[in-house]
C-alpha cells in the first residue's frame, strides 16, 4: 500500500517529470549547476539542468546457481515465495513441509557482507505460512539469524509457532538432491554431529542483495564505488548520504543492503540534503582548494588530466589554466603532477610544508 500510494503521488504531481526506460549517458557541472543528458527508449537525448543529483538506482536479488535453483520448480527464492503469497498463487494448504536455507549468495568470499533483509524476510514468510497452514513443518537452516532492530520479535513468534531453526557450518553447507519427484536436503547437525535428512515439498532460498551495474554511472558522475560494487559515501558518520563530489547524494540499495525502514530514512536524509543545497543563496567553496600561479604555468595541462573531480580546465579566451572552485576538493593531485610548480594548494605554501617536515623530524 505504501509503494502504491507513493507511485500514485509521483504520477499526479505536475512538478515531477518521469523519464521511463531511460538512462543517464552524461553529466557535467558542479553543485547547483549540473547538466545531465538522458537517453530515452527511442534513443533520443534529453538534457536536464539540475542543482542536485540523488542516486537511488537500487540493487538486485542474487540469482542462485546452487541448491538446484532453476533446475527444479520446487526450489524458489524468498522473493518469489513472497510474490506468490501476496498474489494468492501458492496452495499452502497442500504443503506438508518447507525448508528455508539462509545466506545464499551472502557472507561468501566474493560477497562477504550480510544482506540484512534475508533473515527478517524468512521469518515473516515462515509466520505467514504458519498462519495459512498451522500444521505445516517449517525448517530454517541458518548460519546466524540476524533480524535487525525490533524484528527480533518475529524470531520469538516463529519459535512459539513451532518453526524449527537448525544451524549449519559454512564449510558444511546443506546438500540438495532430487530423488525422483522428491527433494532431499541433507546436512550435518552441529549439536549432535549426525546427518539430518529432510524431504520438503518446497525449498526456499534466502538469496542476498547484490549491486546493479553501477560502474558506468559511477564513471559518468565521477563518484566512487566500494569494494562490493555499491556506491560509496564520503564519510559514514559525518556525511552519510553525501559523495565526495558536492551536490550528489545516495540512498537505498544503491548504497548498501538495508530494509525498507532504513531505506526510507536514508531517502529522506538525501532529500533534505538536496533541499538544503537548492535553497542556499550562495555556495561556499572549501578553504583548502587548488590554485594556479599563472606566471609559472607552462600550459602542459597535466594537472587537468590527473584531477579526479574535473576541477581544472583551460580557459580558451585567456589561454590560462583555471580552477573551478566549486568542484575542487583540495586532494593535491595537481600539485604532485605539475612539473613547474604552478599548481598550489591555497593555504599550504612550500615553506609551510617544509617547516612542518623539519619540525616532525
Amino acid at each position: 500500500a505504501l509503494l502504491r500510494d507513493t507511485i500514485e503521488q509521483v504520477q499526479k504531481n505536475p512538478r515531477i517529470h518521469r523519464h521511463m526506460d531511460s538512462e543517464v549517458v552524461a553529466a557535467n557541472g558542479y553543485a547547483g549547476n549540473f547538466t545531465v543528458s538522458i537517453k530515452g527508449k527511442d534513443e533520443s537525448i534529453n538534457t536536464v539542468e539540475a542543482g542536485a543529483i540523488i542516486v537511488a538506482t537500487g540493487g538486485n536479488e542474487h540469482r542462485p546457481t546452487e541448491y538446484l535453483y532453476g533446475q527444479n520448480q520446487q526450489v524458489i527464492t524468498q522473493l518469489e515465495l513472497e510474490k506468490r503469497l501476496f498474489a494468492g498463487e501458492l496452495d499452502s494448504g497442500g504443503l506438508r513441509s518447507v525448508v528455508m536455507i539462509q545466506c545464499v549468495g551472502s557472507r561468501e568470499k566474493d560477497r562477504p557482507y550480510c544482506s540484512r533483509v534475508c533473515c527478517s524476510q524468512a521469518l515473516q514468510n515462515a509466520l505467514k505460512l504458519k498462519e495459512l497452514n498451522p500444521g505445516i513443518e517449517v525448517n530454517v537452516l541458518y548460519r546466524d539469524m540476524m533480524s535487525y532492530g525490533f524484528k527480533e520479535a518475529h524470531y520469538t513468534r516463529a519459535r512459539e509457532k513451532g518453526v524449527h531453526f537448525i544451524r549449519y557450518e559454512p564449510d558444511r553447507k546443506p546438500e540438495v538432491r532430487q530423488d525422483g519427484e522428491r527433494l532431499t536436503v541433507e546436512m550435518i547437525e552441529p549439536a549432535l554431529g549426525g546427518t539430518l535428512r529432510l524431504e520438503p515439498d518446497l525449498l526456499i532460498l534466502s538469496a542476498g542483495v547484490i549491486p546493479g551495474d553501477n560502474r558506468t554511472l559511477a564513471d559518468i558522475l565521477a563518484v566512487a564505488l566500494d569494494e562490493d560494487g555499491f556506491f560509496q559515501e564520503a564519510e559514514e558518520k559525518f556525511r552519510p548520504v553525501d559523495f565526495v563530489k558536492d551536490g550528489i547524494y545516495v540512498c537505498g540499495l544503491a548504497h548498501s543492503p538495508r530494509g525498507i525502514e532504513e531505506t526510507i530514512a536514508q531517502a529522506q536524509a538525501a532529500a533534505r540534503r538536496a533541499v538544503s543545497l537548492l535553497t542556499s543563496k550562495q555556495l561556499a567553496a572549501g578553504r583548502v582548494i587548488s590554485e594556479t600561479v599563472q606566471r609559472q604555468c607552462r600550459k602542459c595541462e597535466m594537472c587537468i588530466s590527473v584531477c579526479p573531480y574535473g576541477a581544472r580546465a583551460k580557459d580558451e579566451e585567456t589561454d590560462e589554466i583555471v580552477v573551478r572552485e566549486a568542484l575542487c576538493q583540495g586532494c593535491g593531485a595537481c600539485v604532485v603532477a605539475c612539473p613547474s610548480g604552478a599548481a598550489k594548494i591555497r593555504g599550504f605554501r612550500d615553506r609551510q610544508v617544509f617547516a612542518l617536515i623539519d619540525a616532525a623530524f
